[in-house]
């Protein structure tokens, strides 16, 4: 029984990390360093990275 719940949780955190933006998955830092790198303002919201000011 154990095994089926950690498999369960395991394919929920896959689903999810699958459907969300990758850059935004870890933390705002990736966002703003690597996806928004020519732009002065740069966050994350609702999982998707949002680039302005370029």
């Amino acid at each position: 029984m154990f095994k089926y719940v950690l498999l369960v949780i395991f394919l929920i955190a896959l689903i999810e990390m699958a459907s969300a933006d990758f850059s935004c998955y870890f933390s705002d830092s990736i966002c703003k360093s690597i996806t928004c790198r020519n732009c002065k303002v740069a966050t994350c919201i609702t999982g998707d990275c949002v680039c302005t000011l370029c």
